[in-house]
């Protein structure tokens, strides 16, 4: 009804996008499937014939970043330079993206009443005001070095983690990743399998590879045991109580690990596979938030 509506009009719909991830990305590109009246290109299972019925729209995307990052390949993307250069592609490098507005930008605030929103643009820092008919907020959780870079353009993001993959490269006695999730353990994976030679171990706090997670026992324990057939030393049930970042009488910096059995383990390079995330939603209403900030949503 909506939808045929605005059709009636002469001005095409104003979708206003925040974040340009997965779930903005793909709401844009279904969206304007749609509206050209075809299939959204994201129905694998697609039965009878599209509405043929065309709606104007003009989607515009605003993210912090100046393109799309591959977010769930940051393991890989922080062991391998050849990857890293793969994994991020500026939204006017995408064929797709050609009939969609990008902005780089973050969403100030948002007045649904006024169907209005505030953005500050990268370049200018300056305020601007955009309408929409409709808004989508996409712009999902910020999570903190290193289980994602923090580049915000494409070159920035390039010499990020190639200076991290160095860093990595040249750890004397080796790498150290604390935390067993699921990011972690695919941490310590990539960086053994990009360099075999590199001593990885890796440190939990639990007897148990994710032990966070809602996961079978048999599930965990192959994960485990995948992890040792790669050649990551694992250390288990200790906890990382203190590090020290030391300086070599050669000026050479290495870390030292206390754990909480008193053991002290030294390496070249530490990753702290851990953080907490937090919501991207300070530009909503308040009274749209829970306590934690999430975006409060009904049951259906």
């Amino acid at each position: 009804m909506v939808a045929s509506n605005f059709a009636l009009q002469a001005r095409p719909i104003k979708v206003l996008i925040a974040g340009g991830s997965y779930a903005g990305l793909g709401t844009a590109l279904n969206l304007l499937d749609l509206c050209s009246g075809r299939f959204p290109r994201f129905e694998y299972n697609v039965e009878g014939e599209p509405d043929p019925r065309k709606i104007g729209v003009e989607i515009t995307i605003v993210d912090e970043r100046d393109g799309y990052y591959h977010l769930i390949s940051s393991p890989l993307v922080l062991a391998s330079s050849d990857f890293a250069k793969k994994a991020w592609r500026r939204f006017d490098e995408i064929p797709a993206l050609k009939n969609i507005k990008t902005i780089q930008g973050s969403v100030q605030r948002i007045e649904s009443k006024l169907q209005k929103a505030t953005i500050i643009e990268a370049n200018s820092k300056l305020p601007t005001e955009v309408p929409y008919d409709f808004f989508v907020g996409a712009s999902g959780l910020r999570r903190a070095w290193p289980v994602v870079p923090q580049s915000l353009t494409k070159a920035d993001y390039i010499g990020e983690t190639l200076s991290h993959i160095k860093s990595v490269e040249a750890a004397a006695n080796g790498v150290v990743v604390v935390g067993g999730g699921a990011v972690g353990i695919e941490m310590a994976a990539e960086i053994k399998l990009v360099m075999p030679t590199q001593r990885v171990t890796l440190i939990h706090s639990r007897e148990n590879l994710l032990s966070s997670e809602p996961l079978p026992n048999d599930f965990k324990e192959r994960s485990r045991l995948a992890l040792e057939e790669t050649g990551v030393e694992l250390i288990l049930g200790e906890r990382v109580l203190e590090t020290l970042n030391l300086t070599n009488e050669d000026g050479s910096q290495y870390s030292e690990l206390i754990l909480s059995s008193g053991a002290h383990i030294t390496c070249g390079c530490v990753i702290h596979a851990m953080s907490k995330s937090v919501p991207s939603t300070a530009y909503m209403p308040q009274a749209s938030l829970d306590d934690q900030q999430y975006v409060q949503v009904t049951p259906s």
